[in-house]
């Protein structure tokens, strides 16, 4: 347990250092957000970064409710930046401060997820971990967008292959 915080305290430091820097990087959605099914419930973009491709989804949606999660707070107030440019969309998005392992939500609330190249800061050991909390809050009839930058590193592919069986 302690590795794995001291892993998440640094993604988090990381990332909040970054976070300015980064949305200029990353300034658009990826076009697979596409394939998920237009929703006029909650969506959830989680381990969201800047928030591109939950604001962009919602932006498709028209109607969903979007959260935005991430574990870093610098993220989010890019994402609160972001959202200025959609000033039509403000009321329909959330802003959350949490860690995917342990999101603070009833079970079966969300209709959409977007999971994009947030797994990769995830140590294998813990994937069992978020995909449990990620179904647990997945409504039944849901759908889950999940997206890795390397899946066919061997290390990633097979702790990937090895905890989505389990």
């Amino acid at each position: 347990m302690v590795k794995y915080n001291s892993v998440i305290n640094e993604v988090m430091r990381v990332y909040d250092a970054i976070a300015a820097g980064y949305s200029h990087l990353r300034v658009r959605a990826w076009n697979l957000i596409k394939e998920l099914k237009p929703s006029t419930n909650w969506v959830i973009d989680v381990g969201c970064g800047p928030c591109h491709n939950g604001l962009e989804f919602l932006r498709l949606s028209k109607c969903a409710k979007l959260v935005c999660l991430d574990i870093s707070i610098e993220m989010l107030k890019v994402v609160k930046r972001n959202v200025r440019r959609f000033p039509q969309l403000s009321t329909y998005v959330n802003l959350i401060q949490a860690d995917m392992r342990y999101m603070p939500f009833r079970s079966n609330v969300f209709k959409r997820m977007m999971y994009i190249a947030s797994l990769n800061h995830v140590p294998p050991h813990e994937l069992p971990n978020v995909l449990n909390e990620c179904f647990r809050v997945l409504d039944h009839d849901g759908e889950v967008l999940m997206t890795l930058w390397a899946l066919t590193h061997p290390i990633v592919l097979k702790a990937f292959v090895t905890n989505v069986f389990k």
